[in-house]
């Protein structure tokens, strides 16, 4: 993931739809992944903040919904310093620096859990123009 993150060429809807492709039923996986690192990082340090990891995941998704006609022309690297900036600024408000010890990867974690939202966007939309019912 963190190597199709640099690629700033490449559109948000590209890399989902190149993601979708190899799809084998792992990135809901992937996803509770990185849920569950966002909400181990924000209870690293329960005594610096009431803040809880939802409150992260939730922006996250209206994110998602802000932005999801943009992304045919949104690069990956527009997209991620948009994600990056979300995570920084939900870190800072809740006090929870010193999580990054234990939790290095947070920004990776809330890139995963948006990259692979869309994914299932895509794949969701891609289905219903097939006319076919997803289970």
């Amino acid at each position: 993931m963190k190597t199709f993150a640099n690629d700033n060429q490449a559109t948000v809807f590209e890399l989902a739809d190149a993601l979708k492709q190899n799809y084998n039923n792992t990135y809901g996986k992937i996803q509770e992944q990185a849920i569950e690192g966002i909400i181990l990082f924000a209870l690293a340090n329960p005594d610096e903040s009431e803040a809880t990891g939802k409150q992260l995941v939730d922006s996250l998704f209206n994110l998602m919904h802000e932005y999801l006609s943009d992304f045919k022309y949104m690069t990956v690297g527009e997209f991620k310093g948009i994600v990056f900036n979300l995570t920084r600024r939900w870190i800072r408000i809740n006090k929870l620096k010193e999580s990054f010890s234990k939790y290095p990867d947070i920004y990776e974690y809330s890139f995963v859990l948006c990259i692979y939202s869309f994914v299932n966007v895509v794949r969701k939309e891609e289905i219903n123009k097939k006319g076919l019912r997803l289970l």
